[in-house]
């Protein structure tokens, strides 16, 4: 299992790595699915989801005050 974001649109999928499912990452971009318009999704460093959000709740209440 892996965290992928989309190069496209930065929505942030877990995926299993199995063929095909990379792919699925795409289907969370608002802007096109289409994978030859693109490069393909970027590989993170495994990270939980919850984290992921968590830092960008916090960074948005900070740039508030």
């Amino acid at each position: 299992m892996g965290v992928w974001r989309c190069p496209r649109c930065g929505s942030i999928a877990t995926l299993e790595p199995q063929f095909g499912e990379i792919l699925a990452v795409y289907d969370l971009c608002a802007i096109s699915t289409d994978t030859r318009a693109g490069r393909g999704p970027v590989r993170m460093e495994p990270v939980a989801l919850e984290d992921v959000v968590g830092t960008r709740e916090r960074e948005l209440v900070n740039s508030r005050g």
